[in-house]
Order: C-alpha cells, then structure tokens, then sequence
C-alpha cells in the first residue's frame, strides 16, 4: 500500500508538504476507512485554485514515470513560479507486507527527468543522476535482477544534446520492470501492480479507466482509495 507521498516544487506546491497515510492518530474515521493501520480513504476538500487538481495530478505522475504513455495534457507551469529551485520533487513511500520501499524522483518539466532512485528496507537499490551521467546499480542483487543488462539501458540514455530536449531520459525502473524476468512475488512486481491501479477509479460498483482529462476527477473535491 502508499503508505507516504511527499511532493515539492510542483505547481502551486512551493514548500515540501506531505500525506502520511499511516498517520491516523486524531482522525475520527469509520473502520471501512483504515486498511492495515493506514487511512485507505479519504477525501480532500477546499475552495477554487487551491491546488487540488495539482496534488491529485502529483499524487499519479509515477504512473506514467514508471510505465510511459502518454503524459496528462498541460498548458500550465510545471514548476513553482516563486522557487528557485530547479526541479520537482517527488517520493512515494509503500509498504508491502514486511518490505518498506521508497521511489524518489526529480524533475525538470513534465517530460525531463533528473535524477530518480529506489530504496527497499532502507538499502539503497539503484540511483540514476541523468543531469551529471553518473549511475549506481550495485545491489541489483538485492532483488534478484543482478543479470540486467546495465550496458543496454545506459546505452538507451546516451543521447546528444540535441535529441535531448525531444526524447526524455527512460527512468530505470520502468526498463528493469520491462526487460528483467522477476518473479510473482517480487517486490517491484508487487509494486507494478500497485500503481497500475492507481489508474483506477471507482464509481459505486463499477470500475472505470482513468479519462484521459485528469480535470474530470479532480474537480471541487477528490477522493483517494489506496486499497
């Protein structure tokens, strides 16, 4: 399950905030409401223009980080106007049975990756730095895709400066995911499912694919299932 989403510099989202799905202490929630000890549903309220169409496209830009496609149409800024800071930042915390795993990401714009890194039981998995070319993938082991073929994948993000601004940087774990035979029971497989159903929405006893305007969801309100 999400058990964090910690976001920065993203649109409105100046200052790092958080949703810390494991803090229920204070809620008065029903039982149907908590799932494992974390809030599985909830809903976000607030007035025009405060950023809840924003956190709701936050909360599913690893979506299409970790599987591609087509990226959710925006006309807007990709960063905070008022920040200096270059990139946006995002992380999502899951928990998977006794195995915590931590996914962190920058970005430049809505098609650039900077850097992006996996964490599992506190062991850090892999991190790609596109910005300075330099990529750690020493304990692949750890979660038994040691024979990935790492040459392959730098091979696919060395690129010229010029096919650069046109082709974004292919994050990791979407190739590793793609190209190295895990077992059922991996955790990255686990993970994969996870978020594809982030791409599910619920409508009484229907479940329906995410449309293709996110501003369809996410209007006056939204609601999360993490389920």
């Amino acid at each position: 399950m999400l058990k964090k989403f910690t976001l920065k510099n993203f649109k409105n989202f100046k200052n790092e905030i958080a949703i810390d799905f494991a803090n229920t202490a204070g809620y008065q929630f029903s039982t149907d409401c908590i799932t494992d000890g974390m809030i599985s549903k909830m809903l976000i309220y607030g007035r025009n223009a405060t950023g809840k169409t924003n956190l709701g496209k936050a909360l599913i830009d690893i979506c299409t980080t970790m599987f591609g496609g087509r990226r959710y149409i925006d006309t807007g800024v990709f960063l905070n106007a008022d920040s200096i800071d270059e990139t946006a930042v995002f992380s999502y915390e899951f928990r998977f049975e006794n195995s915590e795993l931590i996914y962190r990401y920058a970005r430049f714009s809505n098609q650039e990756l900077r850097n992006e890194e996996l964490h599992i039981d506190k062991k850090t998995i892999f991190s790609c730095d596109f910005e300075n070319n330099k990529f750690n993938f020493e304990n692949l082991n750890y979660i038994n895709a040691e024979t990935a073929s790492k040459d392959r994948y730098l091979q696919s993000v060395d690129i010229g400066d010029e096919e650069e601004l046109q082709e974004p940087k292919l994050p990791f774990l979407r190739w590793l995911i793609s190209n190295v035979a895990l077992s059922n029971d991996s955790i990255l497989i686990k993970l994969a499912n996870y978020v594809r159903r982030m791409l599910i929405i619920t409508s009484e006893d229907a479940r329906l694919s995410l449309p293709r305007r996110i501003n369809d969801i996410f209007m006056s309100c939204w609601r999360i299932q993490i389920d």
